[in-house]
């Protein structure tokens, strides 16, 4: 799988390149982008549009402040230290 990232700052790439992991489904990264990208499929306006959008009806695309919140939850519910590690680490 391959993202042109568009709009990007000084110290960021222009792209990102996930290979393919067929050996396991579950630690497969493109195998896990199709599958999400298939189930809101009826909900986007623009296939090529922003890749992580709300699941509840207005399916609008997902802010950082958001993205930053579903990351710090999961690292908790992982019994990570969030005091040592954040959102960003």
């Amino acid at each position: 799988v391959y993202f042109l990232i568009s709009r990007r700052t000084k110290c960021m790439s222009t792209s990102v390149d996930y290979p393919a992991f067929p050996h396991n489904n579950k630690l497969c990264v493109v195998k896990c982008l199709k599958v999400y990208g298939e189930r809101p499929a009826n909900h986007r306006s623009d296939p090529l549009g922003p890749l992580l959008i709300a699941i509840r009806k207005t399916f609008r695309p997902v802010s950082a402040a958001t993205l930053a919140r579903w990351v710090r939850w999961s690292m908790s519910e992982a019994g990570i230290d969030l005091s040592v590690y954040g959102a960003h680490s």
